[in-house]
């Protein structure tokens, strides 16, 4: 997994670290992002990001899916 940041919206072209763990990287997702993570805004974050990434219409991430 690559991590990158940036100070404004845009997603990085390049990481800043690479995590090389596979089970690291499943547990620090999971724990921000998984169903019962802790952080649900970066869930819904992502999920927006994506849906705009694969040509979804869905801005604000609220077309169907579950959203808890």
């Amino acid at each position: 997994m690559q991590i990158g940041f940036t100070n404004d919206r845009s997603i990085p072209e390049t990481g800043k670290a690479v995590i090389a763990n596979r089970q690291l990287s499943d547990a620090i997702l999971a724990s921000a992002i998984g169903l019962k993570g802790v952080s649900p805004v970066a869930r819904q974050s992502l999920a927006s990001r994506l849906s705009g990434l694969m040509g979804g219409g869905c801005e604000d991430g609220k077309e169907g899916g579950n959203q808890n």
